[in-house]
């Protein structure tokens, strides 16, 4: 099955898994996807060092 067999849902999802694997845009994308990837990595880090200096102190 060809992409010019798809119907307009199918090539929507062909497109949207193509931007995902960065397979669209060239570099570009993938220089995004890698931004946003560092930038997920940097707030969860950010999150545990947040809770981390405001957590419950110890009984005791």
């Amino acid at each position: 099955m060809s992409y010019a067999d798809y119907g307009p849902l199918g090539r929507w999802l062909e497109f949207g898994i193509n931007v995902h694997l960065g397979q669209e845009f060239g570099l570009t994308n993938q220089l995004f996807l890698l931004a946003v990837c560092i930038a997920i990595i940097v707030m969860c880090v950010a999150a545990g060092v947040i809770w981390w200096k405001r957590r419950p102190a110890r009984q005791g």
